[in-house]
């Protein structure tokens, strides 16, 4: 045992001093790029701590406490070096929301909340604006309902969901067998163009088959993508509260298999954030394949006309008061 061991000591100490020396000729090259004295904060290896960081060929090479040169050097004391942040949830597509999202080191920007339709059409765009961010989208269930119920072909704009709150077929009516044929065939066109996920807004569309969700989770299974969910009610109240849009979302996501994202559920559950989660944490605990997204502010905007604030009796099912809300332009 005693020889063992110190044959185990003598291999570690060899294997340390290979490290060792492996890291002293890396630091002796010469980078594309250094920053120096940063304070590097590494999710993946739980690293927060000053270090110097060599890059080479766009690739991160080397992550050390020892000097290092480089061909351009930056000079990060009193900064934080971290890799950049993926927003989940960017309806500012354009470049002016590009150029702020960088300022605060947001590197990719993706629509997946509401999403877009046609994915080809709005890449074919986005692709020719030389954008500072990567960008993506996922194929939008909102976009293909106004589609199927108005007989129109959707437009990868903010401007097609914007004037469609006029309407309230597609909001709150179910589908029929043709129509439900037709809203998933728009979103598996989408998700066939490079939709990254299926994007379901349906807070704006409550009125929806309780098939349709199911179908939409059973197509985001079959693709492997997941879906992005702004739940149907924001209730304190029953029925049709917040805790039975979530409970619902989670039903599916059991059943089917499929990753299906909770967004923000904070603000989608109101006041009846510790029922809704448990049944996230139950949930989650089960091995359910969800995910939740919540923002940490007490504001949100969101468009006039919106299902939510219509019929009687919302602002008592929301907990709102007129003071609560704002118009701008």
């Amino acid at each position: 045992m005693r020889i063992h061991s110190v044959i185990g000591l003598l291999v570690f100490a060899m294997m340390t001093a290979c490290m060792e020396n492996k890291a002293v000729e890396s630091a002796k090259q010469t980078f594309d790029i250094v920053i120096l004295n940063g304070r590097v904060i590494d999710p993946e290896s739980n690293l927060d701590a000053v270090r110097n960081v060599g890059v080479l060929d766009g690739k991160i090479a080397l992550i050390t406490e020892r000097p290092i040169m480089g061909k351009d050097t930056v000079d990060a004391t009193g900064h934080v070096v971290a890799p950049g942040f993926i927003d989940l949830h960017a309806h500012g597509q354009n470049l002016g929301d590009y150029r702020m999202q960088v300022m605060q080191g947001v590197t990719t920007m993706l629509e997946l909340e509401s999403g877009v339709l046609p994915i080809d059409a709005w890449y074919d765009a986005q692709a020719q604006k030389n954008l500072p961010v990567n960008y993506g989208a996922s194929a939008a269930w909102t976009f293909a309902r106004i589609a199927t119920f108005s007989d129109t072909e959707p437009q990868a704009t903010p401007a097609y969901f914007q004037d469609a709150q006029k309407e309230t077929d597609w909001k709150m009516k179910i589908a029929s067998p043709q129509q439900m044929d037709e809203i998933l065939d728009y979103v598996r066109q989408g998700l066939d163009q490079g939709g990254l996920g299926i994007g379901i807004n349906a807070g704006y569309a409550p009125g929806y088959g309780a098939k349709e969700y199911y179908a939409l989770a059973e197509l985001a299974a079959d693709y492997g993508v997941a879906t992005f969910t702004h739940v149907r009610y924001a209730s304190n109240l029953e029925p049709q509260g917040s805790f039975e849009a979530i409970q619902e979302l989670i039903a599916n996501a059991a059943i089917t298999g499929a990753h299906m994202h909770i967004c923000h559920l904070n603000s989608s559950s109101l006041k009846d954030i510790a029922s809704t989660l448990e049944l996230v944490e139950a949930a989650k605990a089960r091995g359910i394949n969800i995910t939740v997204g919540a923002y940490p502010w007490g504001a949100a905007s969101t468009v006039v006309g919106a299902a939510m604030f219509s019929g009687e009796g919302w602002r008592e099912r929301m907990g709102s008061t007129t003071h609560n809300f704002q118009l701008g332009v």
